[in-house]
């Protein structure tokens, strides 16, 4: 098993997000103490945003042969690699404003990839990133963005996340929340949280 292990949150051993990954991570471990782990902190080290000469790289538009478009692709190459070498993706991904951190949205644009990680049209859109399983561990100060939740609407985040990796034929995903983590409820988000680390099966 290989595991591909991402942090966002720039709060250090503050973030909730990454307690929450890290756990994810060390119970697979134990379950399966061979597996490798690439361990990439998205916030220390944030993936370039796509670029102009990216484009040209990745769709092969006239330029692409360029030292810039080269050195674009090469970053996006390494990236996708990872991914596509992973059974188990795990992530910690806090909500921002209602929706992702902006490295992991850049994360996403350099993985998401013609050819690559999915075919596109004609005749229809094809993934390839088959066969993964992604756990996604969210944490957010207020609460009600679960389903069913008075908040649910404005939560972006669980719905992009689900759709963009669907989109590369990444269906099996999931969620571990801790909301709440800055109010009086915090008990309860934690102790929801730690539970739906337990019910992962590993």
């Amino acid at each position: 098993m290989q595991i591909l292990h991402l942090d966002c949150s720039p709060l250090g051993d503050h973030s909730e997000t990454r307690k929450l990954s890290r756990t994810i991570v060390e119970k697979f471990k134990r379950a399966h103490p061979d597996a490798g782990v690439v361990y990439r902190d998205l916030a220390v080290n944030p993936p370039s945003f796509v670029s102009a000469a990216w484009i040209l790289g990745a769709f092969g538009l006239p330029g692409s042969d360029s030292a810039e478009a080269k050195a674009a692709i090469a970053e996006s190459d390494m990236l996708v690699d990872e991914l596509l070498a992973a059974d188990v993706i795990v992530i910690g991904a806090p909500m921002y404003n209602l929706s992702i951190p902006a490295v992991l949205k850049a994360w996403i644009d350099q993985i998401v990839r013609p050819m690559r990680t999915f075919i596109p049209p004609p005749p229809a859109y094809k993934p390839l990133a088959v066969g993964k399983r992604a756990i996604f561990a969210i944490a957010a100060g207020g609460g009600g963005y679960d389903e069913g939740g008075p908040r649910q609407q404005f939560n972006h985040e669980d719905p992009y996340l689900r759709s963009i990796f669907a989109f590369i034929g990444i269906e099996d995903v999931q969620f571990v929340h801790f909301y709440n983590t800055v109010n009086e409820r915090r008990e309860q988000g934690e102790r929801s949280a730690q539970q739906s680390v337990k019910d992962l099966v590993v």
